[in-house]
């Protein structure tokens, strides 16, 4: 075997038994032949040695909600997993970190109120007293 090509004969294989028509990458493929080649024809992924990369959102939660300023390194260490993970995981439940505290990534109704009360009372003056025309830039 060529490392240029992969064999034909593997890839109508994997591509029939893929999930929802799943593509699969030229390296994919490859490693997928030696596999088969070897006599090895299961289609899951084998378990890695290393950190674990399934993080319990429920937990992560909690630990936001009880300290708010928390760090992420903080996070990592208690949880044992690396850093980017949690940074990672507090992105897939919506927080954010702004003004050294853990916030929702989205406005909650009494905020979306806030700023819209406060742009109407920016429209109204701007009529009435034409504000805007006095900020100097």
């Amino acid at each position: 075997m060529r490392n240029t090509s992969v064999p034909t004969a593997a890839i109508p294989v994997v591509v029939n038994l893929s999930p929802n028509g799943y593509m699969y990458s030229r390296s994919e493929l490859k490693v997928y032949f030696r596999k088969f080649k070897a006599g090895n024809f299961d289609l899951e992924d084998e378990s890695r040695s290393g950190y674990s990369i399934e993080v319990d959102c429920n937990q992560l939660k909690q630990i936001t909600d009880q300290d708010r300023n928390v760090s992420t390194r903080t996070i990592a260490l208690e949880l044992d997993f690396r850093q980017k993970t949690s940074n990672n995981a507090l992105k897939r439940i919506n927080l954010t970190f702004e003004l050294n505290c853990w916030v929702p990534h989205e406005l909650t109704i009494g905020d979306k109120s806030k700023r819209k009360a406060a742009c109407l009372v920016l429209l109204r003056d701007q009529r009435k007293e034409n504000i805007l025309d006095r900020t100097v830039t």
